[in-house]
């Protein structure tokens, strides 16, 4: 019996020790003693190269079709050009923050503050999204300047001649029609745009939103009444005339014969020190002396030549009533197209 025993003994205890005996292990547990997988690569990120100032202007001009049909329509019917340049004697020199300018037919585009603008962007956005929008951004400042041109061809027609100075309400006008594509670009890629939120375009943006909101283009009082509270009480603007206060004479006899006075002066240096220059060796130093100078020697003549223009509207009592009028008409009908798209809300 003792033997039958310790057989089934031998044959049973093969099979107990093939059985898993071992206690549960959590998963979690398991995975300790295995090598992770690696973490996911990062998205690729945009790099801003030589031409990529391009791809900005396409997507500016694709934005502009439907935020802004009639800068759209003015850029395409006057050929107006879209120059990117680095700061210079005339351009940018003054405000090197600045991010456009127009003059005379052109939009030109400070390279060196877009590059700049771009950078937290292309941080940021997957890359194939980077260029649009920081171009998405930025569209509301080409609006800017454009209805500086369109403001520039209206009064043009009005006048029979070209008017080259601005003033407050010249600027008001162009913010008013700026926030107005703002408030468009704001419906139609407020999300997209969200994460942007603390980019300089962004904040600007929003602060022309709100003011718009606050007080429309006319506004009341005080440095939050809406859009013509950021021109009167911007230091850039206040030495801008108000041409509904304007008294003419007194602008030609002061501020007209000022600029001429300080450009022909300028050209008389700028003529001296040319002469100077042909009497010295040829290198690769007067070379670039020379094309400065005659750079700004341009710059000089395009200043006489706009006080030469203003003195005679402003000589012409006619010419300066329908100059005012204009602009008076202009905001008015800027108000209205306000009233109109909020009340689609």
């Amino acid at each position: 019996m003792r033997a039958a025993l310790a057989l089934a003994a031998v044959l049973i205890a093969p099979a107990a020790r093939a059985q898993d005996l071992r206690l549960p292990t959590l998963p979690a547990l398991q995975r300790m003693g295995e090598t992770p997988p690696p973490p996911p690569a990062p998205a690729p990120r945009a790099v801003w190269t030589d031409g990529s100032e391009r791809l900005v202007e396409t997507e500016w001009l694709a934005a502009l079709k439907d935020l802004d049909p009639a800068v759209s329509s003015f850029l395409a019917e006057s050929k107006t050009r879209i120059v990117f340049t680095a700061p210079r004697p005339g351009m940018f020199d003054q405000n090197e923050s600045q991010l456009a300018q127009y003059e005379a037919g052109t939009i030109y585009v400070n390279l060196r503050q877009l590059r700049a603008f771009a950078q937290p962007i292309f941080d940021k956005a997957p890359a194939e999204d980077a260029v649009r929008h920081l171009a998405l951004l930025t569209v509301p400042i080409v609006s800017h300047e454009a209805r500086h041109g369109i403001s520039r061809r209206e009064l043009t027609k009005l006048l029979g001649q070209d008017y080259p100075y601005g003033s407050q309400e010249d600027e008001t006008i162009a913010f008013a029609h700026q926030a107005l594509v703002v408030y468009r670009l704001d419906k139609a890629h407020g999300r997209t745009l969200a994460a942007y939120a603390n980019h300089p375009m962004a904040l600007d943006n929003h602060t022309l939103l709100v003011r718009l909101r606050l007080g429309g283009v006319v506004g009341g009082e005080g440095i939050f009444a809406g859009i013509d509270g950021i021109v009167r009480n911007a230091p850039g603007y206040r030495n801008h005339p108000v041409m509904a206060q304007m008294r003419p004479q007194t602008f030609i006899d002061g501020t007209l014969a000022g600029i001429e006075r300080n450009n022909l002066l300028r050209r008389r240096s700028i003529a001296r020190a040319l002469g100077a220059l042909s009497e010295k060796p040829d290198s690769e130093e007067t070379r670039a002396r020379r094309a400065a100078l005659e750079a700004e020697s341009e710059t000089v003549e395009r200043e006489l030549d706009k006080v030469a223009g203003a003195r005679a509207v402003l000589s012409d009592e006619a010419l300066f009533r329908s100059l005012r009028g204009y602009y008076a008409d202009t905001i008015q009908g800027l108000q209205s197209a306000w009233e109109k798209e909020k009340g689609g809300d």
